[in-house]
């Protein structure tokens, strides 16, 4: 009998669980939203208007003793009110809500980052306009909004138009921003890549205005020891979200979502998805000196804004991504996101290419070991399906590569999520042996909570729940800072 309720246990597990569309719209504070308010700022999306601090309340489970350190994740809290006016998330004023963990308790606290955008607008007391924000180098004062990457004992704020921003663990407060003793003079992605092998931060910035993108590398003491200037394959301006890396190689991702001017000028969403062209890999050297030196790939119509990771296997460089086969910044006219590989032949020059899974996931994960080298599990966010697509997260899922097998957990009793950032336990052996953090939203009191899940089994019933002493609105990006490497 405990054989078979076992094999059931582990079957209800597999199986993605049916939830209403989205964690709906209604004000956790009661608020009448003005007309015209974007979606973007009702429900758990609407901004906290303060900093604070305080214990966490355990609502289930227990906290696993050896988690020492900070989860901190990003996202978009305007500081300024925008209800009823023109606003899209990417433009919120970046908030970081932490729990710091520590011998078997956990404490939270949030804080903006002091941008020069955000002390801009509240020196004039409103939101500016795009051409208010643009820097005296030239550089559009960015949000700080999207992710964080912990480097050369640096913990930095990224935001895709501007330089970083670096932060002080656990206090939160902002230091300033990071140019590389001046030598940083463009923007850097919001996803770099840390090479857990040589240490090295592998970066880009693409240009709005021209068809080009400067691509980087800092070696693991923060020295920039590597720039070059890419045309981009389509010839025209183009949003590149996310890259990858190998052990050799550095991964571009030229989906075709370019810039139009003229919906920029009229205010619009500048970025457009153009059907009629492919989607385009550049393949470089990690050290390359010339723009010679990158191989375009060429592949079928997407656009994805995040990869998984990416790895060489003979001649041939493989990529595991959540590509859309029709997107739009209308996200209701877009299609699901879906686990996908890319194969790029380096001898042929040629592409093949697979679904993996079905399931409409987005915000993939590996093991931070694993970048850049084959890696057995992918997680991600399990979306249903609902617009907006933040107030839709309502599990995750373990894509084993090796099998095929699709494993999900589902937010308990309506929850819902956000990314998981993965945390190996401290006396793993196997890559899947640690723990998934998310903060899990939950209508019914409008609360959130720190959400534990078992990486390993993907059980229902998570580790450990605890109540965060103020609502975190839906974000962004996170990371694990170990206490080791807290500032």
């Amino acid at each position: 009998m405990a054989a078979r309720l076992s094999v059931l246990a582990q079957h209800l597990v597999q199986q993605p669980c049916a939830s209403a569309a989205t964690a709906g719209l209604e004000s956790p504070t009661g608020k009448q939203y003005p007309a015209n308010t974007a979606d973007t700022l009702k429900g758990n999306l609407e901004p906290v208007t303060a900093e604070t601090s305080g214990p966490l309340t355990l609502l289930q489970g227990s906290l696993p003793d050896d988690l020492d350190g900070q989860f901190i994740r990003n996202g978009p809290n305007p500081y300024l009110e925008r209800y009823g006016q023109p606003y899209h998330e990417f433009e919120g004023d970046a908030m970081l809500h932490a729990v710091d963990i520590r011998n078997g308790a956990a404490s939270y606290r949030n804080r903006w980052v002091s941008t020069q955008r955000l002390e801009k607008d509240r020196e004039a007391g409103k939101p500016g306009r795009a051409t208010d924000y643009l820097g005296s180098d030239g550089i559009s004062l960015g949000a700080a909004n999207t992710a964080l990457v912990f480097h050369a004992r640096k913990l930095l704020a990224l935001y895709e138009t501007d330089k970083p921003y670096v932060i002080s663990s656990p206090s939160l407060e902002t230091v300033g921003q990071l140019t590389y003793g001046g030598s940083l003079d463009h923007n850097m992605t919001a996803h770099p890549k840390v090479c857990p092998s040589t240490g090295e931060l592998i970066f880009f910035g693409y240009s709005l205005l021209e068809p080009k993108v400067l691509y980087g590398v800092a070696s693991s003491e923060g020295e920039h020891v590597c720039r070059l200037e890419v045309p981009t394959c389509g010839g025209r301006p183009c949003m590149m979200h996310d890259m990858a890396i190998t052990k050799n190689y550095s991964v571009l991702l030229e989906f075709p979502l370019y810039f139009d001017l003229k919906r920029a000028m009229k205010g619009s969403m500048p970025f457009v998805l153009d059907s009629g062209m492919p989607s385009m890999f550049g393949i470089l050297p990690r050290h390359a000196k010339s723009a010679e030196e990158v191989r375009w790939f060429k592949a079928d119509t997407a656009m994805a804004f995040h990869c998984a990771n990416a790895w060489e296997e003979g001649s041939m460089v493989k990529l595991v991504g959540c590509p859309a086969k029709h997107f739009s910044f209308e996200y209701q006219k877009s299609s699901p996101s879906r686990l996908y590989e890319w194969c790029f032949d380096l001898d042929s020059g040629l592409t093949t290419e697979r679904e993996l899974d079905s399931t409409n996931v987005e915000f993939p994960l590996v093991h931070p070991k694993t970048i850049g080298s084959r890696n057995r599990y992918v997680f991600a966010a399990r979306f249903s399906g609902g617009s907006p697509p933040f107030h839709s997260i309502d599990g995750c899922i373990k894509y084993d590569y090796e099998t095929g097998e699709v494993m999900h957990h589902s937010f308990l009793e309506g929850r819902w999520g956000g990314e998981c950032v993965f945390v190996p336990r401290s006396t793993a052996e196997a890559e899947d042996d640690g723990y998934l953090l998310t903060y899990t939203y939950n209508p019914k009191d409008f609360s959130t909570e720190l959400y534990i899940i078992d990486a390993k089994t993907m059980a229902c019933d998570p580790i450990a729940i605890l109540r965060t002493p103020q609502r975190v609105p839906f974000g962004f990006h996170g990371l694990w800072l170990p206490r080791t490497d807290m500032l």
